[in-house]
């Protein structure tokens, strides 16, 4: 009898008479019933706001733990050892769903307290202690100049420009303006003395590029370019093991890259996305979305603290399109290595792109009283 009791949950009415009115109290009313839960619901809140904060507390002594003994904070699967332990005992009536969607929160609530507390508690070296260590082959705060058709002639201007620090040579867009025969013959310029170090991309329609092509074809020029003498090639995060073992040489240094033209994902999506990619060890990561606010920024560059602390991974990450503008400015400062801007008479890759010329000026605006990025 009281197990099925509490699984009706509480009832105003077990303690005011019973419902047809026998008892020694009267029947209560709807509306008393209703402020009878609410009471409930305030206190069943005072109570869980308290346990939250307990769980916050514990969180931040583990990250000061770890800290104090040079271990990662994370651990890959902690979390869904968790996830899979209260589901076991879940007696409803909350869905595995819902409890895995609250518990991200508490998750991603829980890292920020100890990002905070393992590298901020002796209120020195705040500011350093978000940046991430500058990419191998790339100089700190660089800006990425994109490179997309103009003649032969035109690239090797470029090499011997100083406008950018590196170049993102989108060679989906050459094979479409001067086919594939074409484009592998511009390769040979890769091989030009004391230019800058170069990204291959070869974006598929899918991901917002103009390579319309086979897929061994796409990696196929990819692999030519990184042979070349390309620095970095930029991969798409869902290319399978093989083809990203392909990449993996001496010679060139991988970007693994995931871009969302529709919107922003929540945080825990956005989070478990960066661990996903992560796992895959290239030797950065880049998460580009398109902001709907100024708030969709806010989650998109927390991913790059939580590359450096967590993932031990470098993350380019910002958000596209008039609202995410400022995002690409402010990830040099929150520790990206780079970002893209636009070249001196080229058109803008993605929404949002300031000018080699506008970055500078920010940057140096930002920075004038710390003297960084400048």
């Amino acid at each position: 009898m009281v197990e099925k009791t509490r699984s009706r949950g509480f009832s105003p009415r077990l303690f005011f008479g019973s419902e047809d009115g026998a008892g020694s109290g009267e029947r209560m009313s709807v509306e008393e019933e209703l402020k009878a839960l609410r009471e409930s619901i305030d206190q069943v809140d005072m109570e869980l706001l308290r346990l939250f904060n307990r769980r916050m507390e514990l969180a931040q002594e583990v990250g000061r733990l770890k800290a104090a003994n040079e271990l990662t904070l994370f651990v890959p699967g902690r979390e869904e050892i968790i996830f899979d332990r209260l589901a076991k005992v879940n007696p409803g009536p909350l869905t595995e769903e819902s409890l895995r969607a609250i518990y991200r929160e508490i998750f991603a609530a829980s890292r920020l307290l100890q990002y905070a507390k393992a590298h901020c508690s002796d209120g020195e070296g705040k500011n350093e202690s978000w940046g991430a260590t500058p990419a191998k082959g790339i100089h700190k705060a660089s800006l990425c100049g994109c490179l997309l058709h103009i003649p032969p002639e035109g690239v090797s201007q470029l090499f011997r420009s100083s406008e950018v620090d590196f170049l993102e040579w989108r060679l989906d867009a050459f094979v479409r303006h001067h086919s594939m025969e074409g484009t592998l013959d511009m390769l040979s310029l890769l091989a030009a003395p004391d230019r800058p170090p170069v990204i291959a991309t070869n974006r598929p329609v899918r991901e917002g590029g103009m390579f319309q092509g086979t897929e061994e074809d796409r990696f196929e020029l990819l692999h030519r370019a990184v042979e070349s003498g390309a620095e970095w090639v930029d991969i798409e995060e869902d290319a399978p093991e093989e083809i990203l073992e392909r990449f993996r040489t001496p010679k060139g240094r991988i970007l693994l890259s995931h871009h969302d033209f529709s919107g922003t994902p929540e945080r825990a999506v956005l989070y478990n996305l960066a661990e996903r990619m992560a796992k895959k060890r290239g030797d950065a990561i880049k998460i580009a979305t398109f902001a709907h606010s100024p708030e969709d920024c806010l989650r998109v560059l927390e991913l790059i603290p939580f590359g450096k602390h967590e993932l031990e991974v470098d993350v380019v990450a910002f958000c596209m399109g008039q609202h995410g503008r400022w995002s690409r400015a402010i990830s040099l400062l929150l520790g990206s290595p780079w970002t893209y801007v636009r070249l001196q008479g080229q058109s803008s890759v993605a929404p949002g792109q300031f000018t080699a010329e506008e970055m500078r000026a920010m940057l140096k605006i930002l920075n004038q009283k710390a003297g960084r990025y400048e």
